[in-house]
């Protein structure tokens, strides 16, 4: 009961000071990130002040229903008085419970997770906002080069840190772990739309880090390379086709390095690079007179089905029961994506994306029942 008496107080407090800086002339985006912080920190301690993950839950979900409370009725405007729409403040105490009950006695992992959510996002987006210069597209909206650098300079420390303090894992299994996942949830807070980084990265954070740290340095060290690789060659093909924006590039070099990463044998990873492959020379050869670029929301709706299919492959270890229909949502996308290529009037159909996932998902579970 002390526990949780500590972290409503210190919680009360976090939102009264924020409040009466905010209504004396702070920036909407300063009072938001003091409450990301804060409160990212004080959820540092509830493994030690707190056991049971139904308080916890009750806890966070009671500050997910205050934050959308205050938002409908134009209040807490330390909160929700920035510019741009956003979740995050709803998603983040939900994020903290799903990472308390995921880690459950890995107290190092949570740690990671946690640090990575509260620190590594408040440093991206004051350094960005800042003295952000070089700027991307996502979606409607830009980030910064400037931000995302040190959200992966901090997203490094917050993770190998833990491991090296916490755990007896090697260091170089830490240090080469904690640069993956760096990488990685860099990439994520790029594209996450709305707030949904507060969901998304730290539970990248556990999911990578409670499967990488199991692995031998050589192959975490490969995993980096090709990461890095992946990276590199998408981008460049990115910017000299004129194919897809930032945004849509990144979310593209996740899926492409899911299916590298969690696929066994190169069996799921060669579908998808040959496919692309085709796809680029058709880009080259063919072109298109619709010139714009994929993003965000249109990648991320083309792949979803696939990568839900190597997901659930890689979490049941059935890698052979889910091959097909991860093949035949495959070829749905493809062939989708080529037909915007050669038909201006499916290109400029703004459902084309939509229309794809239902189509895949369809091929996939047909594929799955046969």
């Amino acid at each position: 009961m002390s526990g949780v008496l500590i972290v409503l107080g210190s919680f009360t407090i976090l939102l009264l000071t924020a409040e009466i800086w905010a209504r004396r002339g702070a920036k909407p985006e300063w009072t938001r990130k003091l409450v990301h912080l804060g409160g990212g920190l004080i959820g540092l301690a509830l493994p030690w002040l707190i056991e049971s993950p139904w308080v916890v839950l009750i806890l966070t979900a009671s500050l997910s229903a205050l934050f959308l409370l205050g938002e409908r009725l134009d209040v807490m405007k330390s909160l929700h008085k920035v510019e741009r729409k956003t979740r995050g403040s709803e998603y983040y105490p939900l994020a903290i419970w799903l990472v308390f009950v995921i880690a459950a006695d890995r107290k190092w992992l949570y740690l990671a997770a946690v640090l990575t959510l509260a620190v590594a996002d408040a440093c991206a987006a004051l350094i960005g906002g800042s003295y952000g210069k070089h700027r991307y597209e996502v979606e409607d909206e830009y980030k910064s080069v400037e931000g995302s650098v040190a959200f992966f300079i901090v997203a490094f420390f917050a993770t190998s840190l833990p491991m090296l303090f916490m755990t007896t894992l090697p260091r170089a299994t830490c240090v080469l772990s904690a640069l993956l996942v760096a990488m990685l949830v860099t990439i994520f807070e790029a594209i996450s739309l709305r707030g949904t980084d507060n969901l998304f990265v730290p539970i990248a954070v556990v999911f990578v880090l409670q499967k990488i740290t199991t692995k031998t340095v050589p192959h975490i060290a490969m995993q980096n390379v090709a990461l890095i690789a992946i990276v590199i060659v998408v981008l460049l093909i990115a910017h000299r086709i004129e194919w897809f924006n930032a945004g849509g590039a990144l979310t593209f070099i996740l899926f492409l390095f899911a299916t590298w990463s969690l696929g066994p044998h190169f069996r799921w990873v060669v579908p998808v690079v040959i496919g692309f492959a085709v796809l680029v020379i058709a880009r080259v050869f063919i072109g298109r007179r619709d010139r714009r670029r994929l993003r965000v929301t249109a990648v991320s709706r083309t792949v979803i089905v696939p990568f839900l299919f190597l997901l659930a492959a890689n979490t049941t270890s059935q890698f052979e029961r889910f091959y097909p229909s991860y093949i035949a949502a495959c070829a749905v996308v493809f062939a989708m994506i080529f037909a915007t290529m050669i038909n201006t009037r499916i290109a400029a159909y703004r459902g084309w994306a939509a229309v794809t996932f239902l189509l895949s998902l369809v091929a996939g579970l047909a594929a799955l029942a046969l």
